[in-house]
């Protein structure tokens, strides 16, 4: 048998096995393409402009908290970056939307729960 023979036998059995998989990439490819787009639009556009329309009607803790959601999903997107590509500017952007998420919620709770003052911090803590 010459290769081209062994190749083409190769292929029908690569050919085979995709077959009974069952797998359409063609539809998988259109659900990350889906994704990708709903994130960016669905998600980044409307976030900004939601944080736009309370920073406009002076409603801060609403911002705070679009600020919280919106840097815990950031951190989640670099994670899953790092994960899948091992590079570690992306660790290093997830620690970044961490600690602006965690800043977040602590200026969502002290707008919101109006803690302006380290007493009354502390006696909330203390209910907690």
């Amino acid at each position: 048998m010459s290769n081209v023979e062994n190749n083409d036998i190769r292929k029908e059995e690569i050919l085979a096995m995709s077959r009974s998989e069952k797998k359409d990439e063609g539809d998988e490819h259109a659900s990350l393409k889906g994704t990708k787009f709903g994130e960016v639009i669905g998600f980044n556009i409307i976030g900004v402009l939601m944080v736009i329309l309370s920073i406009a009607t002076h409603q801060m803790s609403a911002v705070w908290a679009l600020l919280a959601v919106y840097g815990a999903f950031n951190a989640g997107h670099e994670f899953k970056k790092y994960r899948l590509t091992k590079n570690k500017y992306y660790i290093a952007g997830c620690v970044v939307c961490i600690a602006a998420t965690l800043f977040s919620i602590f200026a969502f709770f002290d707008f919101a729960l109006e803690w302006h003052n380290i007493h009354e911090f502390t006696k909330a803590i203390r209910w907690w």
